[in-house]
């Protein structure tokens, strides 16, 4: 019996307490919280450092203007000026041409007398008729091609002059004017009819001419 008293008697090791085992797990918690808030204050820092390079890089940067295209000069700013005080109106013609006038019609030539045997000669012309009776366009030009009616080819509206004055522009099969275009249109009590006529050799020349003259074209009134 007394063997059995003076043996040492081990404690019994003590159970976890569960509220160390709380901080522990909230002080980890809160760690990884900072680590993280410190992780993303640096992104934060560099992004904008980044922006405001950026920024200035921009702001220093040298300005680069876009290429403005040339403008195309007017061939018509230093030609001749004919003015018709009569039926009201005025055309610009360049230099090269020789102005010819009559009762009631003005023409443009590049050649003088007679019609030339080479094919390089141009003819403008503009005609003016009374409208007394007050025909429409369409009317007016029903009657003018009454007997040739059959022999027009295109016809098409357009608009002409500074005033984009409304006009029908014409072609006809005709053997020696064939293809060559006639422009009509009205104003007032009058009919305006312009045509041009030219050579073979010629024929691109001579309609932008004949466009180029008519965008000139205006009333005085």
């Amino acid at each position: 019996m007394e063997l059995l008293a003076s043996q040492s008697v081990k404690p019994l090791p003590l159970p976890p307490n569960p509220k160390n085992r709380s901080v522990i797990a909230l002080a980890g918690l809160l760690v990884a919280f900072l680590a993280i808030s410190l992780y993303l204050s640096i992104q934060n820092y560099q992004l904008k450092d980044k922006i405001c390079g950026l920024e200035e890089q921009i702001k220093f940067s040298p300005k680069v203007s876009a290429p403005q295209p040339t403008p195309t000069p007017d061939p018509a700013v230093d030609w001749q000026v004919y003015r018709n005080e009569e039926y009201g109106y005025e055309l610009k013609y360049p230099d090269e041409l020789t102005l010819g006038k009559g009762d009631n019609w003005m023409s443009l030539r590049n050649f003088a007398g007679s019609y030339p045997e080479d094919e390089n000669y141009i003819n403008f012309a503009v005609s003016v008729e009374e409208n007394p009776e007050g025909l429409s366009l369409q009317e007016f030009l029903d009657r003018e091609n009454r007997d040739r009616r059959s022999l027009v080819d295109e016809q098409k509206e357009l608009e002409v002059g500074v005033e984009k004055i409304p006009a029908i522009w014409m072609t006809f099969r005709e053997e020696v004017n064939a293809g060559k275009p006639r422009v009509y249109f009205v104003h007032g009590q009058f009919f305006f009819s312009s045509h041009i006529d030219y050579g073979s050799l010629i024929k691109v020349e001579a309609l932008k001419i004949f466009d180029q003259i008519l965008s000139t074209f205006r009333f005085l009134d």
